[in-house]
């Protein structure tokens, strides 16, 4: 999930707060598994950092049998006899 962070580290008062200060109105994705605050990619609406994307897509991978997970890889797979 997108998340704003107000980071402000309290500038002198005669500096003031200026526009495209990096430390205010910052905002990070959150991965909406774990919690993390390093999500990088998004997944049918929910946002995941590596470890949970990686682990989402082999859940759905794994209810594929051999001969479908080759044919999505395009590797030639011959079943012995």
């Amino acid at each position: 999930m997108r998340v704003k962070d107000d980071l402000c580290v309290h500038c002198p008062a005669e500096m003031g707060c200026r526009d495209g200060c990096p430390y205010i109105n910052r905002y990070h994705y959150e991965c909406d598994l774990c919690g993390s605050d390093d999500a990088e990619y998004q997944i049918e609406g929910e946002d995941y950092c590596e470890d949970c994307a990686d682990k989402y897509l082999n859940d759905i991978f794994n209810q594929y049998t051999v001969d479908e997970k080759a044919g999505l890889l395009n590797v030639p797979v011959e079943r012995l006899e």
